[in-house]
C-alpha cells in the first residue's frame, strides 16, 4: 500500500461490500487491510467477516520493517471460528517464530497469512 490517501476505517465502504457478500453467498470472508486508526496512524490489519456479515476479529501486524508508515501491534490473538483457532500473520510476522509459537501455544491450530 503506496497511497495512504486510500486506507479506509475497518468499517468502511470495502468492509461493507464485502459483509453484504458474505450474506449473499453464506460464507466466511478473511482479508487484510491497511487500518487507519488516527490521521498519522496506520495498522497492517487482517479480519473475519462472518456469514452473517458481521466483522469481528481484527488483528494487527506485530513486526513491521523500518521503512513503513505502520505501528506495530504486540498483541498474538487467537480467533476461534467455525474451521477452527486461527492466528493473522501479517507481512514481516512471517520472518519471527514466535508470532506462529506464542498462538501455538495458545491453542492455535490455523495460521494464515497475509503479505503486500
Amino acid at each position: 500500500m503506496r497511497d495512504f490517501k486510500v486506507v479506509e476505517p475497518i468499517l468502511g465502504d470495502s468492509t461493507n461490500r464485502i459483509a453484504k457478500k458474505t450474506k449473499e453467498l453464506n460464507l466466511d470472508v478473511i482479508a487484510g487491510i491497511v487500518k487507519r486508526a488516527k490521521p498519522d496512524v496506520l495498522y497492517d490489519s487482517a479480519f473475519l467477516i462472518d456469514k452473517n456479515g458481521l466483522s469481528q476479529n481484527i488483528s494487527k501486524d506485530s513486526h513491521i520493517s523500518t521503512n513503513q508508515k505502520y505501528i506495530r501491534c504486540w498483541k498474538l490473538p487467537v480467533f476461534d471460528t467455525d474451521v477452527g483457532k486461527i492466528r493473522y500473520l501479517i507481512c514481516y510476522d512471517l520472518e519471527f517464530s514466535e508470532t506462529a509459537r506464542v498462538p501455538a501455544l495458545q491453542g492455535g491450530t490455523i495460521n494464515l497469512s497475509f503479505s503486500d
